[in-house]
């Protein structure tokens, strides 16, 4: 057990039952501390402000789009990972070291960062390769996404601008400026068409939503606040033509509609950061192609886009990569394809030369492979799984709000109304001036401002976890969570495998496995290779001639590394075993504490998987979890109708591959694991880095706990109205008094929703 309460890179709490490592959350945080303080780096901590997400390590990353602009001496790239000061200083610092390196610009805001480099001296390769294996991942720059957020800002700035302006106006009114004064008319007219411009420039965004959502009879947070806006203006207009501008509530209304702007703008801001890390459109999967060009005199090769592929293109597939189209094996040799990523199923799945390779196969041999293209890109199935299907109309309100939305409007109304009937008597000036109070009062504050502010807040805190909210469904929907059903590889297990070795090595043997392993790229080589670097590396033999046969092993003189009839792997040289290797699924996390914390708050727990039912059983022994419901060996279709008869809007989908497309589509809630293939990355409500499955559950508490904030915050809320409703009721609410309440309840609230929300995390 770790005696560090916290991880040492991220400072994320752990789990009392940790198992990762001494001091870390995941392999990502222990990988990059350990080279930070090799390197000499160790000052990315003092410079780092708290909390992290945890580190996502890759260092497989392709970067064929680098050579086309290598030679300028310049690129324009995004970065992801980047998130504090400690971050851009530990960019900074290793392009320093490089040489040939003359400036980098980074805008750690938009990830997005500008080298400046000799190309004779600077590899921009072997610089973006190093800053994966720090957690950060370079891609090409691609065009911002439409931003919102930004139109609302230039919005606030006018608001903002427009409301001082007729707050200082009334300061002189409040302070005795009277009808008889010459600057009164001036002052009055002027804020009057200062509001004006405030109603038409801050009231618009309101406005729009609110017409959209009637046209289809739906509900939004935006239709009591737009209410409030156009009745407040239309009741000051008509107190103005009758009293000559006395009483009017000018300075409470362009204060209500900048607040609500605000809170608008904080409802945006945090999705969009999210969502922009991830380009989320079919054109951003720009995977590059080599693409060979057989002539008579020469073979030549070409990059391209899997946009550009065409029926009977020969594609190389190097290492590790990705089968972009239905294909036909042009290798004259046996390989081996990994088909986890579309089928879910574990095992390596052997190929003969001239077999049909299906869409979405990573190449697992130790070399690159060949391939005849049998159809285009536009018709792969791979494409149509990774085209996000057209989004669905999804109500971003809290479930127990709906009512009270519903009704919130007609009942501000009818009371304002009431007011008036009842100082009729006393005049129409006098009961005007009584309506516009109470629709002053009563604006909807805690909707605009409280409220979307608690959700602003909640992201950034799963963000400092490493858990990225994508979309604006996910407080409504999670929180109504029943069930979680996970997939089983990549999701539940790392995707890679751990060897336990049965049988002590020589010197000399263990150097000669070392080697062999070590040029191998079949997961069970690398299990052992990586078993072997833990307990010592090796001596390197450079002169080393190894046979690799796909589905049979390797063969180095007289050694053998293969499959023995258990099913094991065993090491021998000549007819003599000198080791034998049993495999594990590396597990994401202390599974067993992540499905007891989800049992203890209500919430079942299913598992759905491609990979066969032994291997799910084998799984579930492994971790001492027997009696959790699970189906294997299930299709793409097959895990999407079983959610569907399964409470679906209740249910949140936990998968990482491919083949759990249909599954997120049909699901209430869809959350991934950043991996290195990304696939699901686009269409997922929640991504997670790191590789601990706790996020999950995290998740669903910071949702339900921001809900617990928002119901207090409107019960509060409710108490102010009910206390305010009564004095302008009664006639007693002044246009100085409601200057004065409507700020100090908002300040109030916020503060309330700041001082809960930073507590969100600690009791998980």
């Amino acid at each position: 057990m770790s005696t560090h309460k916290t991880c040492l890179h991220c400072q994320l709490p752990l789990d009392r039952s940790h198992t990762i490592g001494e001091g870390f959350c995941c392999h990502g945080c222990e990988t990059v501390y350990q080279l930070l303080n090799q390197e000499g780096l160790n000052r990315f901590y003092d410079l780092s402000d708290g909390q992290k997400p945890p580190v996502q390590v890759r260092t497989d990353g392709d970067y064929g789009w680098v050579e086309e602009k290598v030679d300028s001496g310049c690129l324009d790239v995004s970065i992801n990972g980047i998130h504090c000061s400690a971050c851009v200083w530990l960019l900074e610092e290793v392009f320093e070291r490089q040489e040939g390196g003359q400036e980098i610009l980074i805008n750690p805001t938009m990830g997005s960062v500008t080298l400046r480099y000799d190309p004779q001296r600077f590899n921009p390769v072997d610089y973006f390769k190093q800053m994966e294996s720090l957690g950060y991942q370079a891609t090409p720059r691609k065009k911002e996404l439409p931003r919102v957020s930004q139109t609302l800002l230039w919005r606030v700035g006018v608001s903002v601008a427009l409301t001082m302006n007729v707050m200082l106006m009334y300061i002189s009114f409040y302070m005795g400026l009277t009808p008889e004064s010459e600057l009164y008319q001036p002052f009055w007219m002027v804020s009057s068409v200062l509001t004006l411009i405030n109603v038409i420039v801050g009231g618009w965004p309101f406005f729009k939503t609110s017409i959209g959502v009637l046209r289809k009879g739906m509900l939004h947070l935006d239709l009591p606040i737009a209410a409030g806006i156009i009745s407040s203006s239309l009741s000051n207009v008509v107190l103005m033509l009758h009293t000559g501008g006395q009483e009017m509530y000018l300075d409470s209304l362009n204060s209500f509609i900048t607040l609500m702007l605000l809170g608008r703008f904080f409802q945006t801001r945090s999705i969009e950061n999210n969502r922009q890390q991830l380009q989320q459109h079919e054109e951003d999967v720009d995977w590059r192609m080599v693409r060979i060009l057989s002539t008579e005199e020469e073979i030549q090769q070409e990059r391209i886009s899997v946009q550009q592929i065409e029926t009977g293109d020969r594609l190389m597939i190097p290492v590790g990569g990705v089968i972009p189209v239905p294909s036909t094996l042009f290798t004259t040799k046996d390989v081996q394809l990994n088909l986890a990523w579309i089928t879910g199923e574990s095992d390596l799945i052997p190929f003969a030369s001239g077999s049909t390779l299906p869409a979405g196969a990573l190449n697992a041999t130790a070399y690159p492979i060949e391939v005849v293209t049998t159809d285009t890109w536009e018709h792969s199935t791979l494409k149509q799984l990774l085209t996000i299907p057209p989004s669905g109309e999804h109500q971003d309100i809290p479930r127990w709000f709906q009512p009270i939305l519903r009704w919130y409007v007609p009942l501000v109304f009818t009371i304002s109304g009431l007011g008036f009937l009842w100082w009729y008597s006393a005049g129409v000036d006098r009961a005007l001036a009584v309506m516009t109070a109470l629709l002053i009062v009563t604006c909807p504050c805690a909707f605009g401002i409280a409220l979307p502010l608690a959700k602003e807040l909640a992201v950034l805190h799963l963000k400092a976890q490493g858990i990225f909210v994508r979309t604006t469904k996910f407080f409504a929907q999670a929180t109504g969570v029943k069930r979680v059903v996970f997939d089983k590889t990549g999701t539940l297990t790392m995707g890679d495998i751990a060897a336990i070795q049965t049988g002590h090595l020589s010197e000399s043997d263990r150097k000669i496995l070392y080697n062999m392993v070590s040029r191998s790229h079949h997961p069970k080589s690398r299990a052992i290779f990586e078993m072997l670097e833990y307990q010592g590396a090796a001596q390197w033999i450079d002169d080393f001639a190894l046979t690799e046969e796909a589905g049979v092993g390797l063969r180095y003189q007289a050694y053998h590394l293969e499959k023995n009839p258990k099913g094991d792997t065993q090491f021998r040289q000549g007819t003599t075993v000198l080791a034998t290797f049993h495999f594990q699924e590396k597990l994401r996390g202390n599974l067993q504490a992540i499905v007891s914390q989800l049992n203890q708050q209500g919430i079942e727990v299913s598992i759905l998987s491609g990979d066969s039912p032994t291997k799910v059983q084998q799984l579930l022994a492994q971790i001492d979890l027997p009696d959790i419901s699970f189906q294997g060996g299930l299709s793409p279709e097959d895990k999407a109708n079983w959610i569907l008869a399964h409470q679906p809007q209740q249910t949140m989908m936990v998968g990482d591959g491919l083949n759990d497309a249909p599954a997120f589509d049909v699901s209430g809630i869809s959350v991934t694991p950043a991996n290195a293939l990304g696939g699901l990355l686009s269409r997922a409500d929640v991504y997670l880095t790191g590789d601990n499955l706790r996020s999950v559950w995290q998740a669903i508490h910071g949702a339900r706990y921001t809900e617990q904030t928002q119901k207090r915050v409107f019960a509060f809320a409710l108490v102010y109205n009910v206390i305010v409703i009564t004095i302008a009721f009664f006639g007693e609410m002044s246009p100085l008094m409601a200057a004065v309440l409507m700020p100090l309840s908002s300040i109030g609230l916020v503060s309330y929703t700041l001082w809960r929300q930073r507590n969100m995390l600690r009791q998980v």
